[in-house]
C-alpha cells in the first residue's frame, strides 16, 4: 500500500515540475495550431478532392491555400515574436510540443519559418 502511495505522489511531482520553457513551448505549439487551422481544412478538402479524381476542383482551392499559407506564416512570426528575439524558444522543446498537439503535421513548415 505505502509503494502505492510513492507512486502516486513521484508521478504527480515529475508532471507538475514542467520547466517553464515547456509550458511556453506547450502555449506556442497551440498557438501554432490555431494559426494553421484555417489552411488544414483547405489542405484536407484539396486531398479528398483529389482521391475522388475532382483535381479542377481542388486546382480552384490553390490561391486560397497559398493565401492561407501566408496567413499562417504571418501568424506564427506575430506569436514567436517575443520569444525569439530573447531567444528563448528551443526548437527541440518546440518540436516537442508540436508532436503531442492536435497539428504534429505543421513542424516542417513551422520548422521553416522559424529555425532556418
Amino acid at each position: 500500500m505505502m509503494y502505492r502511495f510513492l507512486i502516486i505522489v513521484f508521478t504527480l511531482v515529475c508532471f507538475s515540475c514542467q520547466s517553464e520553457q515547456q509550458k511556453q513551448s506547450s502555449n506556442v505549439a497551440d498557438g501554432i495550431c490555431k494559426c494553421y487551422e484555417s489552411l488544414m481544412k483547405v489542405n484536407d478538402k484539396t486531398k479528398s478532392f483529389l482521391k475522388n479524381g475532382k483535381g479542377k476542383q481542388a486546382e480552384k482551392l490553390i490561391p486560397e491555400m497559398t493565401a492561407l499559407n501566408t496567413q499562417a506564416k504571418e501568424c506564427i512570426l506575430k506569436l514567436t515574436k517575443d520569444s525569439r528575439k530573447d531567444k528563448s524558444l528551443d526548437v527541440l522543446i518546440l518540436e516537442e510540443a508540436i508532436e503531442h498537439s492536435s497539428c504534429p503535421q505543421v513542424w516542417p513548415s513551422v520548422k521553416e519559418v522559424l529555425f532556418e
